[in-house]
């Protein structure tokens, strides 16, 4: 009885408790993602690394050209980088990420406050704080934590100005520098943020009639603020400009899925849960709710509209350059989080709130005990059995690939070169640049251009993704009799395959180039 009283009489209003919750809630969020930090990084955060040990005047250069991300994460990085060391492991590389993700959950509280109430805003904190599909980038040495709480900055700007009532409230001028520096700052983490203002400002037109063209203040305050983002962004979008007309072979990856396809991809990247269609049907239904219980609300019928736009504003550009993969839409989750909040802050009795709010606390820490595995590629298993093998010699594609597994060894093997050769090949010379080129480590090479390995020597293979090099000496009749499989790291593979290798293999700019055998499935 003493417990419901307690329950029955919690009050919402007094600010010091509301506060003491929230730096709770991000404290729990800091703990749950450093406690998720210390497996292997994967290929993107080794390519993170690399790009955070340019020199700031080359990552803001016209050489950007190569990468398709914009240089402000890096930035970020560099920094951090020249505080702790390059090599000071994987949890303190990840940190600024752990640290953007964590604050995602107070920033969206402050949103969601004015809007949708107190309750809402802690429910919605809370939810971030323990979604495993946040911790899941938030344990990366990746941009998509720094993304995702500024556009959370910038999409809290916007629901406080169409909220704001003519011509008795008006917006306060720190929401257009929300919606404003936080669109900018986006653009400069991820160049799919290119497309939220104009999501953002299609949005608002479509439904309030006060931020349409020639309708007066409101809208020209909009295209003032559009106009002030943009121009911002210009040198980015510059760049961008550039690599439309520069062949990238780091983008062959990405296939435009189907709709189906797409819609899957939406319910899996954008409810909270991770790898668990109950938790995101879960999370979809409290939408829902909060749609319906709020449906009279602008912000609600703003939040609906942006989905919607976003969603169809992806697909037409993925008919051009696919932009639909779970981490780029990861950030459209903004939505669905607010509106399911909206449904729990809905609840009037303190004691049904708090059921709703722990039973959906308790929903999601399920789902991040259960798929807490956050190993993409265990880069670390397959260095450490490489630096124990002193006859290993490790085989890679040209290019990336190769950065990597140099920013590998120097991370987990705390040392500045590799104890091993990493050979870079490739069946053909590159015929464009990207941004591994003239970094590959050195290759051990003859006067004539053959290989300088022993005939002692262990071969191993990297095998990831789109970027093998089996299929590459497969094609030059070279390991035939090997099926490949998931493991990252095949072999090792003993003389007299190293003999074969080195006779086919000539050293043309730093890369091994091994032509496919006339008349093979790849030639």
């Amino acid at each position: 009885m003493a417990h419901n009283s307690v329950l029955h009489n919690l009050r919402y209003d007094n600010r010091k408790i509301i506060y003491l919750v929230l730096s709770g809630i991000f404290i729990f969020a800091l703990a749950l993602r450093l406690y998720f930090s210390s497996h292997s990084f994967w290929f993107d955060e080794y390519a993170s690394v690399f790009f955070g040990s340019l020199p700031l005047s080359q990552l803001w250069s016209e050489w950007m050209v190569r990468e398709t991300n914009p240089p402000l994460f890096y930035s970020i990085l560099h920094g951090w980088m020249a505080l702790v060391g390059p090599m000071s492991g994987a949890t303190m590389l990840r940190f600024p990420s752990i640290v953007a993700s964590a604050l995602a959950a107070p920033a969206l509280f402050f949103g969601i406050k004015p809007i949708y109430g107190k309750k809402a805003a802690l429910a919605a904190a809370l939810m971030v704080a323990v979604s495993a599909q946040q911790i899941d980038y938030a344990v990366q040495v990746r941009t998509y934590s720094f993304l995702f709480l500024a556009l959370s900055v910038s999409f809290a700007g916007l629901l406080r100005i169409i909220t704001a009532n003519a011509p008795v409230e008006r917006e306060p001028t720190f929401a257009w520098i929300a919606y404003g520096a936080g669109a900018a700052t986006a653009i400069y983490l991820h160049t799919t943020a290119l497309f939220w203002p104009a999501i953002a400002t299609l949005s608002l037109m479509l439904v309030d009639k006060r931020f349409r063209p020639a309708s007066g203040r409101r809208f020209a305050i909009l295209i003032a603020t559009d106009t002030a983002i943009f121009v911002c962004a210009a040198w980015w979008i510059y760049i961008t400009y550039l690599q439309t007309k520069t062949p990238n072979s780091l983008l062959a990856w990405m296939h435009r899925p189907g709709i189906l396809e797409y819609l899957k991809l939406l319910f899996s990247s954008t409810l909270l849960g991770r790898r668990s269609t109950g938790t995101a049907f879960i999370v979809l239904l409290l939408a829902m709710i909060g749609i319906i219980r709020t449906r009279s609300n602008v912000a609600t019928k703003f939040i609906m509209t942006c989905l919607a736009v976003s969603v169809i504003t992806y697909l037409a550009v993925s008919f051009k350059q696919n932009i639909i993969i779970d981490r780029t839409l990861l950030w459209m989750s903004l939505f669905p989080i607010t509106l399911s909040a909206a449904a729990i802050g809905s609840i009037k009795k303190n004691q049904a709130y708090v059921v709703s709010t722990v039973g959906i606390t308790f929903l999601l820490l399920v789902n991040l005990a259960r798929h807490s595995d956050y190993l993409w590629e265990d880069w670390r298993s397959a260095i450490t059995t490489m630096a124990h093998d002193p006859n290993g010699v490790l085989i890679v594609t040209s290019g990336p690939e190769a950065v990597a597994a140099k920013e590998a060894c120097s991370l987990e093997l705390r040392r500045s070169s590799c104890p091993f050769p990493i050979i870079g090949i490739s069946s053909a010379t590159p015929q464009s640049a990207n941004w591994g080129t003239g970094y590959n480590p050195p290759i051990p090479s003859t006067p004539n251009g053959k290989l300088a390995i022993s005939t002692r020597a262990n071969v191993y293979l990297i095998q990831r993704g789109s970027t093998q090099p089996l299929p590459i000496l497969q094609d030059a009749n070279l390991l035939t009799d090997v099926d490949d499989h998931d493991s990252l790291l095949l072999g090792p593979f003993h003389p007299p395959t190293i003999d074969e290798i080195v006779g086919k293999t000539r050293i043309i700019d730093g890369t091994a180039i091994i032509p496919p055998n006339s008349g093979s499935p790849g030639s």
